[in-house]
């Protein structure tokens, strides 16, 4: 079992908070907590064959039982494997869940937020997981390491490689009722996408009818082709954001304003 950190802790840590019946019952039953971390990667191309079945490459999980109190937790007895950087795109993510630790009860009785995010946020920001019974009937919530994928308009700077073209601006806005919108550098675009942890899906997308120079159809008709393919979305530090479909082909964008 591990301890509580202490305001001064400096590396990797995350704050647990709790219902006050959530908390009244633990303590009543002398019930723990548990925080399991999975550490995971995005692949390279040359990494691409180390993915397991989510894309991702597994670098290993560690479990913290610690006593039910609210405070900082201190996540430093546990790392991700080492890797070679030739096979990872990005730094390594963590996923962390937190659940009771089964000592008076065989079933858990947590319901609490999920972290997942990049491993090095949890060393620079402070972020609060809570959790109450699962019989208050809360709805818990994914916190991410990530910028918001809603709100920000996204400036387009290349698809499936190729660099957006001068004077045709291609952007993407997602809103928090599931709508997408943005120009294609010629047309308007509005569809609607949903998200489930990083995996997205758009459906069909529409436009409107102007006619534009050849090059600059050709760059929007092979925008409009990915995204009704995009399987999963990816948020690298400062502000970017890329979209992926399953073979790997992307469309990559920056942040230029907040909604």
């Amino acid at each position: 079992m591990v301890a509580l950190a202490d305001d001064t802790a400096r590396g990797p840590s995350v704050a647990l908070s709790f219902s006050p019946a959530a908390l009244e019952q633990l303590t009543e039953t002398s019930e723990e907590v548990v925080l399991r971390l999975t550490y995971f990667v995005h692949p390279s191309p040359a990494g691409r064959e180390r993915a397991d079945e989510s894309g991702e490459i597994d670098l290993g999980n560690h479990a913290l039982q610690i006593a039910a109190a609210p405070g900082v937790v201190d996540l430093s007895g546990g790392a991700p494997q080492e890797i070679d950087d030739a096979f990872v795109s990005e730094p390594p993510k963590v996923n962390i869940n937190v659940g009771s630790a089964r000592l008076a009860s065989e079933d858990n009785i947590l319901s609490c937020d999920v972290f997942e995010g990049y491993l090095e946020r949890l060393s620079t920001q402070e972020f609060t997981l809570h959790c109450s019974l699962i019989s208050e009937g809360r709805r818990n919530i994914l916190v991410t390491g990530d910028p918001s994928l809603v709100g920000p308009e996204w400036a387009v700077s290349s698809i499936a490689g190729k660099e957006i073209l001068t004077g045709a601006p291609v952007t993407l806005q997602f809103f928090p009722n599931g709508r997408l919108a943005g120009t294609g550098g010629c047309n308007q675009l509005v569809s609607s996408y949903t998200v489930d942890g990083a995996l997205m899906e758009i459906a069909a997308i529409g436009t409107t009818r102007r006619v534009c120079e050849d090059a600059v159809m050709a760059q929007e008709a092979q925008l409009t082709e990915l995204l009704d393919q995009i399987y999963v979305f990816r948020m690298p530090p400062m502000g970017k954001l890329t979209l992926e479909t399953k073979d790997g082909t992307a469309i990559r964008a920056r942040a230029t304003s907040v909604d």
